[in-house]
């Protein structure tokens, strides 16, 4: 007689069970009342990105400013906190524009890969945000 092939298990728990035991909450309490509290689990992560990109897009928006600062003389290199706070920012944005500025040409001898890296951030912001308000209105939606 064939033998049957045998399920795929991870430290002996097959994928029918874990199923089984994912679905026994509903079983035993069916309400959504079940699920309450899962809005926490999204908006916070959710918001603590967001908090982030602000905090790298404000980093980005004093690296350009200070780019031009210098461009135009007005800062000089030789000071040692204009060397630091350059060398510090551009510790954590060169690394992203550098692929950018691979891929990106220059236009007219202006880097717009700056330009392009703040509206993906915007955009990533957008999606957070537009998400974390959907996860906090869902409940509201529900009773319309």
């Amino acid at each position: 007689q064939p033998q049957q092939p045998q399920q795929p298990s991870v430290y002996g728990v097959t994928p029918a069970s874990a199923v089984g035991l994912g679905l026994l909450p509903l079983a035993i309490l069916p309400s959504a009342a079940a699920a309450a509290g899962w809005e926490a689990l999204l908006v916070t992560p959710l918001g603590l990105i967001n908090t982030v990109l602000n905090l790298y897009k404000f980093a980005l928006g004093i690296y350009a400013i200070m780019s031009w600062l210098l461009a135009f003389g007005i800062l000089d290199m030789r000071m040692d906190i204009v060397q630091k706070v350059q060398g510090a920012l551009s510790s954590i944005i060169d690394p992203v524009l550098q692929p950018l500025r691979a891929v990106i040409p220059a236009l007219g001898g202006f880097d717009i890969s700056f330009m392009v890296l703040w509206f993906v951030i915007d955009q990533a912001q957008a999606s957070a945000m537009a998400i974390i308000f959907g996860a906090l209105s869902y409940e509201t939606m529900s009773y319309f």
